[in-house]
């Protein structure tokens, strides 16, 4: 297909209707092909020609200059990387969806239907932006992406506002995007994305015009320093800001006539803490990542509101030291705090009233202290503790064996004083069904743990336990078990090798078995 340069007669046959029954077409890597001929007949013989076609994808053929003009059952075209292409087809009355990567030279043709258009890596877009724009009235996607050389849609008479039935925008990789104040955003809008534009200064100051957008996200914009003048809108359910340099919230923002329910906020080096104000009642998800400065939660989380948060993820904020006082909201279910060095407590009364934990996970928060009997719920699922060296030991004062619920449980350290679980014994729930324990250097003995018990364990792990020298009750492991993993663990690795180590009959019933990266079955 590389030398084809013109697709005629040959491609047709001497068949009447050669195509009756095709409904989807691709064409891919022809460099020299130039024209796409169709036979001389009248028009319903010409407009049979393709009548049953629906998808047509024209990929890489740089040189192709028209397309066929009667193509009346087509739904979708994709064209990408074809930089002569005209597409000048008077009438496409079913097409609902055109996607264009790479160039286009021009558009000439009515497609009273298209609902989703999506445009990559157009150079001339402005220009080919006023010959598309004005017939997009049902129109409900539209996304833009790495047009760099696009710096505004509104032309003469016309902006993104004339399009009514636009529901969601997408606006990604385009440098020359400073400003979307004079842009013009639909009033109906439902979902706006912002990503990359790397010189993007300002959003709308009429964003609250904007009285049906649900979602709202700007990702990779280093130059956005305020993108609302005071509170959230109104209808405005998700909210997600990544990698925005010079973010910083707006006072107003933290008010509780809005219907926020998901807020994400992560690499926002400039943020040092919230606006004043109670949390949304409507929030239940609040996930905040790498804010090196960030010193402080908002100040609403507690329960001393009507907030209905479930959902607390707070991961690589090395500047947080505390946490407001009160309570956690009592609907909380998942609690995750990841890479708070500086985190000192959290206090115990604040989890007093978390019945519906389900799942809790502190990481590399070495100066928490706070009591780990607090956060035992009976609902929780999954447990893991790591690197919180300054927890209080030993785990048998735990009463692990309580929480009839729990499925996973992970300890890792360091702790360096930790040689074994013993000193009493350790009762594990028997509804545990996944053991981690990793980096406990230290560790000589897991014995009080009572393997033997767990009647519903499927996977057992252990990582970096240099000391550790058997794991294996001498009755055995239950046939439960069903994955085993060992890394770093050299003496459990000398006894657990395959028809080698002491305690491979032991081991040998187990489906997998994998140690230091090596499956042994």
């Amino acid at each position: 297909m590389n030398q084809v340069k013109s697709i005629g007669d040959g491609f047709y046959g001497d068949t009447v209707h050669p195509f009756r029954s095709l409904e989807s077409r691709r064409f891919e890597n022809m460099p020299e092909w130039n024209n796409w001929l169709v036979p001389k007949l009248g028009h319903e013989e010409t407009e049979a020609l393709f009548l049953c076609l629906r998808e047509l994808r024209i990929i890489k053929c740089p040189k192709l200059i028209n397309l066929p003009d009667e193509l009346p059952s087509l739904v979708t075209i994709h064209v990408k990387e074809c930089q002569e292409l005209e597409m000048s087809i008077p009438r496409l009355p079913l097409l609902t969806q055109l996607v264009v990567a790479g160039s286009l030279e021009s558009w000439d043709g009515d497609a009273p239907s298209l609902t989703r258009l999506y445009i990559w890596e157009i150079s001339r877009l402005s220009c080919l932006w006023e010959r598309l724009a004005q017939p997009l009235m049902v129109l409900e996607d539209l996304g833009i992406h790495e047009c760099d050389e696009l710096a505004c849609l509104r032309k003469p008479g016309f902006g993104l506002e004339n399009l009514g039935g636009l529901r969601r925008l997408w606006i990604n990789g385009c440098d020359g995007v400073v400003s979307l104040e004079e842009q013009g955003l639909p009033c109906n809008l439902q979902y706006l994305e912002v990503n990359g534009c790397f010189n993007l200064e300002k959003l709308p100051n009429a964003l609250h015009a904007l009285t049906s957008l649900t979602d709202l996200v700007i990702w990779n914009c280093p130059k956005i320093v305020s993108f609302l003048e005071t509170s959230l809108l109104p209808m405005l359910t998700r909210l997600s800001m990544k990698i925005c340099e010079g973010l910083e919230l707006p006072d107003g923002m933290m008010i509780n006539r809005c219907a926020i329910e998901y807020l994400e906020i992560k690499d926002c080096p400039s943020l040092i803490s919230f606006p004043e104000g109670e949390l949304p009642a409507t929030l239940k998800k609040l996930i905040i990542e790498v804010c090196e400065k960030l010193e402080s939660l908002p100040e609403g989380i507690d329960s001393s509101n009507t907030c209905r948060l479930e959902l607390l993820y707070v991961w690589g904020c090395p500047s947080l030291k505390s946490i407001p006082r009160g309570y956690f909201p009592s609907t909380l279910e998942i609690l995750d705090i990841w890479d708070c060095q500086q985190l000192e407590s959290i206090p115990g009364n604040m989890l007093q009233n978390l019945m519906f934990l389900q799942l809790l996970n502190l990481c590399n928060c070495p100066y928490v202290v706070s009591s780990p009997e607090a956060f035992l719920k009976p609902n929780l699922k999954a447990l893991s503790i790591t690197d919180c060296e300054n927890m209080r030991w030993p785990l048998s004062g735990w009463s692990l064996h309580t929480l009839t619920s729990l499925g996973e449980l992970c300890i890792q350290g360091p702790f360096p004083d930790m040689l074994s679980f013993s000193g009493s014994q350790l009762l594990l729930p028997i509804s545990l069904t996944t053991l981690r324990l990793g980096n406990l250097r230290n560790l000589k003995s897991i014995a009080s743990m009572d393997l033997q018990s767990l009647i519903s364990l499927k996977t057992l792990e252990l990582y970096n336990c240099p000391e550790l020298r058997s794991f294996v009750p001498k009755e055995g492991l239950l046939p439960t078990l069903a994955r085993l993993v060992i890394w770093e663990c050299p003496i459990l690795k000398k006894r657990c090798l395959k028809d080698k180590g002491k305690d491979w009959p032991k081991i040998a019933h187990i489906p997998y078995v994998e140690i230091d990266d090596i499956v042994q079955q």
